[in-house]
């Protein structure tokens, strides 16, 4: 179990990271990012990606 736990963490945070970061390099977007919209995006991916892991975790212990 520790290892489907793991690996779920892991898949979470780098979405959530490579998200981000893609969100951050595109040029034509770079301008409208400001600081509330990015705090949204990244609730808005930290949110989704939590209640993928819940999901995940009540089909493993299932």
């Amino acid at each position: 179990m520790q290892h489907h736990t793991n690996n779920a963490l892991f898949t979470t945070v780098s979405g959530i990271v490579g998200g981000v970061g893609k969100a951050i390099s595109a040029k034509p977007l770079l301008l409208a990012i400001t600081l509330p919209r990015l705090t949204t995006v990244i609730i808005y991916a930290s949110e989704s990606a939590v209640a993928g892991y819940v999901v995940k975790y009540s089909l493993y212990s299932a």
